[in-house]
């Protein structure tokens, strides 16, 4: 099932600890996260070539984790955390982007 912009900005604000687990973020945060999340698509799509198809209120199962930690990475100076986003991207740029080689290419090193 797909995700909406709140769930990906309910879980980049859990992975910087500014909500707890159990709790839902405050509207305040809640806001700050998900306008982040649009901007983050709007710049994946536009200076990363990530032409996705769906809204941002049905972000896709596959890529919702990754693109919450990218969100993360985002908000966290403005709550006071750090939060490395860089596996996040290398996972999303995967699965945006498979390796559609037959073979891999064999390089010899002398």
């Amino acid at each position: 099932m797909a995700k909406s912009e709140l769930d990906v900005a309910t879980r980049a604000l859990r992975l910087i600890a500014v909500a707890d687990v159990s709790e839902d973020p405050s509207a305040e945060d809640a806001l700050v996260a998900t306008e982040t999340y649009a901007a983050l698509l709007e710049e994946l799509s536009e200076d990363h070539g990530m032409a996705f198809e769906w809204a941002a209120s049905a972000t896709p199962d596959r890529l919702w984790l990754n693109l919450a930690g990218l969100v993360a990475e985002r908000i966290a100076p403005i709550f006071g955390r750090a939060y490395d986003g860089r596996r996040d991207m290398a996972r999303l740029r995967a699965q945006v982007f498979p390796d559609d080689r037959v073979e891999p290419v064999q390089v010899e090193h002398f």
